[in-house]
């Protein structure tokens, strides 16, 4: 069996790997799309028990969970719709013609996984070619060069029999199609009706898929004479069929690059055990699938008929199947007559044409003095004119956002649209018009060299493409001691702040200045509503044990409990509880003034003497409060004036931490604190009533018999009050 080195590769590495333990597929559903220029339902109806059933029964069972295939299919006028759907990863496997996976193997690296071979008349082959016939009785077509100015009829562009491989073949002999051949008629797949016309002498020459007339009309064959006929082998076979081309692959299976390579084989290998006889083979008219088959000749084919193209280092396939005009390619040194002048060149030659079928007469035009030249805007506002565009060469350099504008210049561009596309993408267009000048004007912002494609009715200028140098504009630039810094241009033209800096209020900042601009008041407004939360937190603490003024009631008079360091200790009632009021800072008092310290109605001058003497070691007599002289007050008033304000502030600040330790503590041998006054100018303590007396009064109340235990009982609980105070944390 003929095995070339690729064939044997494919072959050994499939028998090496063949019974190896494959890994969980990642998804159990494929989808394989059939290209095809069969009716869809034909197409189904023939290949669902191949590319579907047959594949999930032979492969799918091989894994678990199960994998199962689904066969759909994609109009062959609508390659984009293939292309969308194997870009979105919808499709996984293509089944198409030779032509279509070339493509696929150069745009999407898709690889074929087999190609089928065909039974026709009893004969096996795996590949096909095209066939060029005229009537035998017609003695002015002997060569291939005869068929130049003669009138001949195709199958349609994709056609690789039909059409693909004699264009080629013309063109290896300097004819082209479209320039020398007097009229092309398009038969899509009705290749009897072309037959037809070729024996009424309608046509001269007409092209078939090679095979076709042994197989449908051998009756007609010695009627016939195959021009360029050749004997030749494919893949070590002699070809069984005449034929004019060179032959090429069938119709083949391509896997994505996202299936797994043990899917692949396992596909192959039950694509090569489907034989003839298979119920499934049967349906589809196949023989069998064989080793994937080389389509290096299909791509040549693909780039003269401008299917395939490459495009930024990248190939791409044309959109061609959008009707016949859209399909045509001229070659180099034409470019293709308007819509108008196409549809209407046949008529003008005086060439009929069937009213269903396509017919194109010279569709190409001879580009002779076609000229773009560029213009740009200078510093006075003026159009200037540069030298005239280069195929692929630098034409103008240009700076970002500037206004650039192309003349193109033909008389045969009149009434013929016109454009620019900028990296494929469509930037300006000119409507067609009797002028002999097209204008297109453009703006590109876009930095680095562009590629400018311009079209005469989509087809490209044989000056075209041109390259076009956009540098960076120029924005504000330097800095200043305030630590900003210029703009640069970026990439679309746009001037933004450079990397090591922010835009702030319209300026760029450096980075380090807006740190010291942002981070120190922030810092220092954290601390400022740290501070302002502690104020807060502190006034939550001490409404705990804050006591208003008015909330202490006392006897008219007053009852004196006893003498403190500065004044005396009053029985008053907060809250309806007996309470001990104690002030425990010296007042200011200004000379004339009769405010009282306390407040207290009633109040005496001899207890306000009382309250503002310093110290004293005898005991006040509380019984006699009479009405004393103006001129002790004023003693005591003069008293209070010696004292230093600055002192009696910072008593008070102390007095109010000593009074947030105190309002905390609770211990049996310390009398409770139940609160302190402090909205006054004279702090107040106000403490638990102690009902039977001072340790002073008990000390010296002659009825009372101290003795030594309760003398013992009296310093324990001191002791102990001491104590607790002093480990206390904060120590008071």
């Amino acid at each position: 069996m003929f095995c070339s080195k690729h064939f044997c590769f494919w072959f050994m590495f499939i028998c090496l790997h063949s019974s190896a333990n494959f890994q969980e597929l990642a998804k159990n559903h494929f989808v394989i799309g059939g290209v095809t220029a069969d009716l869809a339902v034909n197409f189904l109806r023939a290949w669902k028990p191949v590319l579907e059933t047959y594949l999930t029964e032979t492969v799918g069972t091989q894994y678990s969970p199960n994998v199962n295939f689904e066969l759909i299919t994609v109009d062959y006028t609508e390659d984009t719709i293939a292309d969308k759907l194997i870009d979105e990863g919808v499709l996984d496997f293509i089944y198409s013609h030779p032509l279509r996976l070339a493509c696929l193997e150069a745009t999407h690296h898709f690889t074929v996984i087999g190609t089928q071979r065909n039974l026709v008349l009893g004969m096996e082959t795996g590949g096909y070619g095209g066939t060029i016939y005229t009537l035998a009785s017609n003695t002015k077509i002997q060569s291939i060069q005869d068929v130049r100015d003669k009138k001949v009829g195709v199958s349609f562009i994709l056609a690789a029999g039909g059409f693909a491989l004699p264009y080629k073949l013309l063109k290896d002999y300097g004819i082209d199609i479209f320039t020398d051949i007097q009229q092309v008629v398009f038969y899509q797949l009705d290749y009897t009706r072309c037959l037809q016309d070729v024996l009424s002498g309608a046509l001269d020459v007409g092209f078939a898929l090679s095979g076709y007339l042994e197989a449908s009309h051998p009756d007609l064959l010695p009627q016939l004479r195959i021009i360029h006929s050749i004997n030749t082998t494919y893949q070590g076979e002699p070809y069984p069929f005449k034929t004019s081309t060179q032959i090429i692959p069938n119709f083949g299976l391509m896997a994505a690059p996202s299936v797994p390579w043990h899917l692949r084989m396992r596909i192959f290998s039950a694509l090569y055990a489907l034989n003839g006889s298979h119920p499934a083979a049967i349906s589809a008219q196949i023989s069998r699938f064989t080793l994937p088959s080389a389509y290096d000749v299909p791509r040549d084919i693909d780039f003269q008929l401008g299917l395939l193209r490459k495009v930024n280092n990248s190939y791409v396939c044309a959109n061609q199947l959008t009707g016949t005009y859209d399909s045509l390619s001229c070659p180099d040194g034409y470019v293709k007559g308007s819509r108008a002048e196409v549809d209407g060149g046949c008529a003008k030659a005086s060439l009929g044409c069937p009213p269903d079928l396509d017919c194109v007469c010279r569709p190409c035009i001879l580009d002779d003095d076609l000229t773009v030249t560029p213009q740009s805007v200078n510093r006075d506002g003026i159009w200037v004119a540069g030298s005239s565009c280069q195929k692929m060469s630098e034409c103008i350099t240009v700076e970002q956002g500037q206004s650039i504008r192309f003349q193109v210049r033909n008389l045969r561009f009149r009434n013929v649209s016109m454009e620019v596309r900028v990296n494929s993408a469509l930037r300006a267009y000119c409507a067609p018009s009797d002028s002999t000048d097209c204008i297109i004007s453009m703006n590109v912002y876009t930095k680095g060299l562009l590629l400018v494609e311009v079209l005469a009715d989509g087809v490209q200028a044989p000056v075209s493409p041109i390259l076009v140098n956009v540098v960076a504009r120029v924005c504000a630039n330097g800095s200043d001691a305030f630590g900003t810094a210029g703009r640069e241009a970026d990439q679309n033209g746009g001037c933004v702040c450079p990397a090591n800096s922010f835009d702030v209020s319209e300026r760029c900042v450096l980075a380090p200045t807006l740190l010291a601009a942002t981070i120190l008041p922030s810092f220092f407004m954290i601390l400022v509503a740290l501070a302002l939360y502690g104020r807060y937190r502190l006034r939550l603490q001490d409404a705990a044990w804050k006591i208003h003024s008015k909330e202490l009631v006392f006897d008219d008079p007053p009852e004196v409990l006893g003498r403190g360091t500065f004044g005396l200790v009053l029985k008053a009632t907060f809250r309806n509880t007996p309470v001990a009021v104690k002030k425990v800072i010296p007042p200011i008092a200004r000379r004339g003034s009769r405010e009282s310290i306390l407040s207290i109605p009633s109040m005496t001058p001899e207890l306000e003497k009382s309250l503002c003497q310093v110290s004293s070691d005898s005991p006040v007599n509380v019984s006699s409060f009479a009405p004393q002289p103006a001129s002790v007050m004023s003693q005591c008033l003069i008293l209070d004036l010696g004292w230093n304000r600055g002192l009696r502030s910072r008593l008070k600040s102390d007095f109010l931490k000593e009074i947030r330790t105190l309002a905390h503590l609770r211990h049996p041998n310390i009398i409770p604190l139940m609160g302190a006054v402090v909205d006054g100018t004279e702090p107040l303590l106000v403490m638990e009533l102690m009902n039977l007396g001072s340790l002073w009064d008990l000390l010296r109340n002659q009825s009372m018999q101290v003795d030594s235990a309760m003398a013992l009982h009296i310093f324990q609980g001191i002791v102990h009050g001491m104590s607790f105070l002093h480990a206390s944390r904060p120590v008071v």
